[in-house]
């Protein structure tokens, strides 16, 4: 087993497109964002949802 040490961040590559869904919550209506845990972009599609 070989063990590389990296300095700095980690690229996760660009994420996907965003997809959606609207959702009601105390009356209000919002958009909250679909991540799919099992896709290939799911650390670059995760990260995007946050920043």
């Amino acid at each position: 087993m070989k063990i590389d040490i990296v300095e700095g961040p980690l690229d996760a590559g660009a994420p996907g497109k965003p997809r959606y869904r609207t959702v009601r919550a105390d009356g209000k209506t919002m958009k909250v964002r679909i991540v799919d845990a099992d896709s290939p972009s799911f650390a670059a599609d995760f990260g995007a949802a946050f920043r």
